[in-house]
């Protein structure tokens, strides 16, 4: 199936939205798709990655107030009296998609995974093929609290920012994370355990220090990345006028490249770094000697020419270079 296909089967099934909601819905998951389509995948991987049309318009007609009529996304989801959902499906991956929400993920105390929402959001949630997937979907003026646990045991509220979506997960390792928000932050926390994590926000700053094990991916365009703590196998980190700061990192290796922003690192010492940035300065501190290559058309270079261990290349074009021993 493609873009335009798909696209097309859903807005057929959102007849009864207003033309707003319409509009909007199908904004939505046409950036979906594109932004599958950026990471590689072709068209039509791109379609089936976002879901099958029935789910998502049963999605999108359950959770909007207008809709003539009404459709359960998941056929084990309980909707209880109040506002939030519980869902007994179990899952090892977490998918986020937000418009303009700041995405917080921190670990669950009592082993219930619960999301919590803002009171100017619109939101769904579900639960298919061992994926929990998050949606915001446009802003209103309704505030809504789901609560994800099995159990459903009372919590206490736990004061949000403004503009937060809060995601609580019970310890584990979960297989997947993909969070993406176009200009709000995300924010990982410690405590959180991962096989595979790939974050992209456009204007928001990114926040990252859970556990991580093969793959690490962080996109922005003009927010910083901030990765504490990470040892994955491979992480990969780009943007384009946002600074970069890595400390404690123990990553097989690491790939660095913005724009014009800069980038500092600290207490990597066994780890592969390949950094480079174009107008950006490379700020770095070891702990034990390391050989650097580096290299600069423009700017000012000094670094530690003896040492052993992983290689570590730097490069910019017109920023200063500095390394030091401490």
């Amino acid at each position: 199936m493609t873009k335009a296909e798909f696209l097309k089967a859903l807005e057929e099934k959102l007849s009864a939205l207003s033309a707003q909601d319409r509009v909007a819905s199908l904004a939505y998951y046409e950036e979906i798709i594109d932004d599958r389509m950026e990471e590689g995948l072709c068209e039509a991987d791109a379609v089936a990655a976002a879901g099958p049309v029935e789910e998502a318009a049963a999605q999108l007609l359950a959770e909007t107030p207008h809709a003539e009529t009404r459709l359960c996304a998941q056929p084990k989801r309980i909707e209880p009296a109040g506002s939030f959902l519980l869902f007994t499906d179990p899952f090892d991956a977490v998918e986020i998609h937000a418009a303009c929400a700041d995405v917080e993920l921190w670990p669950s105390e009592d082993g219930v995974c619960r999301v919590e929402f803002q009171e100017a959001q619109r939101c769904a949630a579900s639960v298919a093929g061992g994926v929990l997937h998050i949606q915001e979907l446009r802003r209103h003026r309704v505030g809504l609290t789901l609560d994800l646990s099995i159990g459903g045991h009372q919590l206490l509220d736990v004061p949000m920012r403004d503009n937060a979506l809060r995601v609580y997960l019970p310890a584990r390792t979960y297989r997947m994370l993909r969070a993406e928000t176009r200009s709000g932050e995300i924010e990982v926390s410690g405590g959180l355990s991962f096989d595979r994590a790939v974050l992209r926000s456009a204007s928001g700053d990114v926040e990252f220090r859970a556990a991580v094990q093969s793959e690490l991916r962080i996109h922005t365009a003009s927010g910083d990345i901030e990765v504490k703590h990470a040892a994955p196998e491979r992480m990969q980190l780009e943007t384009a006028s946002g600074d970069v700061e890595l400390s404690g990192c123990g990553a097989s290796s690491v790939t660095v490249r913005t724009s014009s922003g800069d980038v500092e690192f600290a207490d990597c010492d066994e780890t592969a770094l390949d950094i480079r940035t174009a107008s950006g300065d490379i700020d770095g501190r070891f702990s034990v000697p390391r050989a650097v290559s580096a290299s600069s058309v423009s700017g000012e270079i000094d670094v530690p020419r003896s040492g052993s261990g992983a290689p570590c290349v730097l490069h910019t074009v017109s920023g200063d270079i500095d390394v030091c021993v401490k």
